[in-house]
């Protein structure tokens, strides 16, 4: 049963956080957060609490989830209850992020960071705050590979005015939903568990971990799934193929763990290091049969209604085992769309004291190359293995706060650096981007992909051992998605690639079969094995294409039949149909067989082969008026534009089956 504490002297007032909505007259502001595998989007557009829209893994265009929150903020002053809420009840100055990439500004601060100053202020106009205290809030997020899977916020908190505030209380919740982009619905499939191993800098221990399950709608009979895994596991992680017969996309939509909590605060006025952990159905009341205990309604300003929820305390037991026990409201189903209050208080702040907490919101997950296989190794396995890679995730954290404890050094606890990472992510505001370009090389009848990246700096020294132990680079491929499965294709050693580089960049030829479309990945690695982060890599998937030929007999067209997919690992390439051994220049022009102008393709890239349609621009298989293509057969005609060979054709024809 949630369990409270009940002062009746405080009065607590709702906090609603509203996106694109300015603050006393300021432009909206948003940090984004694109170093580490967790991407966020934090909107400062209400600065106290920011709603985030986060991602996991992150990248450009990644499915993602805003987090709402809400928040409440109450104390006594001088004597008066107040309160104060957001908009406008807040301010913030001082906003500012820093790109501390590969540690080149400061080696004592996080990779990439943010800070800013909150205040209250007087709704009405008055420039005296509510409760006259100021929040600094920093934000902190790393590329390092064991560290790259949460976000450390710190907040210090300080009464910097001539009066006590005492009573004073804390807390924040947000609706959470880890299914992301599935392309079948599923509701009520986000269920928890207790866990006293994950540690803290407090006196009581442990988290709750949220995860994806199987659907189980209030009132409603579970879904059952003919399709395996579906059959055996239900929508468990959210496999992509149980409701599609043949289906190649068989990935796991949901594999993440995620958790929250407050690993350090300042003990109380009671000398308590209490975190107040409640979960509730979403913060609004979204199924009026939920019990009322299970809502978190914005409108109702009751305080003791406010009250007992923002110091509700969770029974510290899974989802399963409370359902089971029939003496507690939780575990009920409509905690299967949760949402999640950490909360602190009450605390006495006198004049020039402060109130320091340290927060982390971390991430886990099963190796991402088993998840995108999918099957059942994947939804049998996810929870046990994405739960001990959460927990080893949310260690590392925990190292590098006790770091900062200790020295004041935001990377004193990380246990290795590996070199620099060598290009930043695609599409995140940065201008060092992995490069790919395709190359044919004739004389050795090769074709394929050469990259370039930034080089590792020859004066580069490790930041423990002060020596350069960098030892060379490895290049990975993904036929798949973003997310893999990567696979290693090369491995440079350092002396391999001082050949290879000039003005600071490696230019490198990775041969490739063509027709296959491909993602690639660099990073750098040093003497120890220690590999940089996932930010060099690329969005788009490029294939390889042959030499030219002139010789218009030879005429391919792959796959032929076209039969419902192209066959290819990438679902986005799934439509995928190519002209292969084509002149470099040439017009390429489609007809039905009743000679309808169905498309006209134009190549003049240099290369042999040419696509109907791109993944890029979402065109494969439509019409010269965006519509898709019908079953049937097709002529196409190619004319040559290559000189000495102008005018050249050739006519075949090949057949699309849905």
């Amino acid at each position: 049963m949630k369990s409270h504490t009940i002062h009746s002297t405080l009065i607590a007032v709702l906090m609603v956080v509203l996106p694109c909505t300015a603050v006393n007259g300021q432009s909206s502001t948003n940090h984004t957060f694109t170093r580490g595998k967790f991407w966020t989007v934090i909107s400062e557009s209400v600065p106290h609490p920011p709603i985030w829209l986060a991602s996991y893994p992150g990248y450009f265009e990644a499915p993602s989830n805003w987090f709402n929150t809400l928040s409440y903020w109450a104390g006594d002053v001088d004597g008066t209850q107040q309160v104060t809420a957001g908009f406008p009840g807040f301010n913030i100055v001082n906003h500012t992020q820093v790109k501390n990439y590969n540690f080149t500004e400061s080696l004592t601060e996080a990779e990439e960071y943010s800070f800013e100053t909150v205040t209250s202020v007087d709704p009405s106009g008055s420039s005296v705050p509510v409760i006259p205290l100021t929040v600094s809030r920093k934000r902190m997020v790393w590329s390092l590979p064991k560290y790259d899977d949460f976000i450390i916020q710190r907040e210090v908190i300080t009464n910097e005015s001539s009066v006590q505030v005492t009573n004073w209380y804390y807390s924040v919740a947000y609706g959470i939903n880890i299914s992301l982009g599935i392309p079948y619905g599923v509701t009520f499939d986000d269920e928890y568990l207790w866990d006293p191993g994950f540690g803290n800098f407090r006196m009581e221990q442990g988290n709750f971990v949220f995860y994806d399950d199987t659907s189980m709608p209030p009132n409603q009979a579970p879904v059952a799934y003919d399709i395996s895994p579906g059959d055996q596991t239900g929508d468990r992680g959210d496999p992509g193929n149980i409701t599609i017969q043949n289906s190649i996309d068989r990935r796991l939509y949901s594999p993440q763990l995620f958790t929250d909590n407050i690993v350090y605060v300042t003990p109380n006025k009671h000398g308590e290091t209490t975190v107040y952990q409640g979960i509730f159905h979403r913060i609004l009341n979204e199924n009026p049969g939920a019990p009322d205990e299970e809502f978190w309604q914005p409108t109702n300003m009751d305080p003791t209604y406010v009250f007992t929820r923002m110091t509700a305390q969770q029974a510290r037991m899974s989802w399963r085992d409370a359902n089971a026990d029939g003496g507690t409201l939780d575990g009920n189903q409509y905690e299967r769309r949760p949402s999640f209050n950490l909360g602190i208080g009450p605390y006495d702040i006198a004049p020039g004291e402060s109130v320091e907490l340290i927060r982390v919101v971390a991430l886990g997950e099963m190796d991402r190359n088993v998840s995108e296989l999918g099957g059942l190794n994947a939804t049998q396995n996810y929870l046990s293995q994405g739960l001990a890679n959460l927990k080893a995730n949310w260690q590392a954290a925990l190292d590098i706060v006790d770091g900062f404890r200790r020295t004041g050094n935001w990377n004193e606890g990380i246990s290795a650096f590996p070199p620099p990472t060598v290009g930043d992510a695609p599409f995140a505001s940065n201008d060092d981007e992995l490069q790919v370009d395709l190359y044919v090389d004739i004389e050795q009848g090769t074709q394929g992909f050469e990259l370039m990246w930034t080089a590792v700096p020859p004066n580069y020294r490790d930041p423990i051992t002060g020596t350069n132990d960098f030892a060379g680079y490895k290049v990975y491929r993904s036929e798949s998605r973003i997310e893999g499965p990567w696979i290693e294709a090369a491995d440079l050693t350092r002396a391999e690639a001082e050949g290879l580089t000039a003005g600071g960049k490696v230019t490198f030829r990775l041969p490739a079969e063509p027709g296959i479309p491909y993602r690639h990945w660099v990073t750098s690695y040093d003497l120890d094995g220690n590999e940089s982060g996932f930010t060099a890599y690329t969005f788009h998937a490029l294939a390889a294409k042959p030499a030219p030929s002139n010789d218009l007999s030879e005429v391919l067209v792959i796959p032929n039949p076209f039969r419902q997919v192209s066959g290819l690992a990438d679902p986005s390439e799934e439509k995928r149909i190519s002209f292969l051994n084509i002149p470099g220049q040439c017009t390429i022009r489609i007809f039905t067989v009743a000679g309808e102008l169905v498309r006209t393709i134009e190549h003049n890239d240099g290369f042999g082969e040419e696509a109907w349609g791109s993944a890029m621009h979402g065109d494969y298989l439509l019409t010269r008026f965006f519509q898709n293509v019908q079953p049937g057969v097709y002529i196409y005609h190619i004319e040559s534009h290559v000189q000495g060979h102008e005018g050249e054709s050739s006519i075949g024809k090949f057949m699309i089956v849905k």
